[in-house]
């Protein structure tokens, strides 16, 4: 018995852990799952979540990667949003869909006309359940 104790303790503290969500971590919107036909399963989500005033009437929904035409649409309308507000920047951050729904979502971003400036990635991991996903954020930057 007490050769397990150094080991049990470790599982114990890790398995507390395993749990707890990431302190910065938000909830992401709801959204009900498509078929990916590519990965056989629900594929990656994007988020956009904009704030109103800055981008008002901009699309305040869940985009899925691989995107779809109507979701690009909705990346363009984004990307319009911060060509009109060049004091307005999006981060990026991961939710499990890695390094491709971020670069598709940049790309597709200043395709249509965003900055490249505009465009921060963060890899602060957030939370979002069973679904792999990429967030959009639009905080708003200081002006000097």
């Amino acid at each position: 018995m007490p050769r397990l104790l150094p080991l049990t303790l470790p599982v114990l503290l890790l398995a507390a852990c395993a749990g707890t969500p990431h302190p910065t971590a938000s909830p992401l919107e709801p959204v009900a799952p498509r078929p990916d036909l590519a990965m056989g399963g629900i594929g990656p989500v994007l988020g956009i979540s904009l704030g109103a005033a800055a981008c008002p009437g901009a699309p305040q929904t869940m985009l899925f990667y691989p995107f779809s035409e109507a979701e690009r649409k909705a990346l363009e309308e984004s990307a319009r949003c911060l060509k009109a507000n060049p004091g307005q920047r999006v981060v990026l951050r991961g939710h499990g869909a890695g390094d491709a729904a971020r670069q598709a979502a940049a790309a597709a971003l200043q395709g249509a006309g965003a900055s490249a400036a505009q465009i921060v990635p963060s890899f602060g991991a957030a939370t979002a359940g069973d679904k792999p996903a990429v967030e959009l954020y639009y905080p708003p930057v200081a002006q000097p």
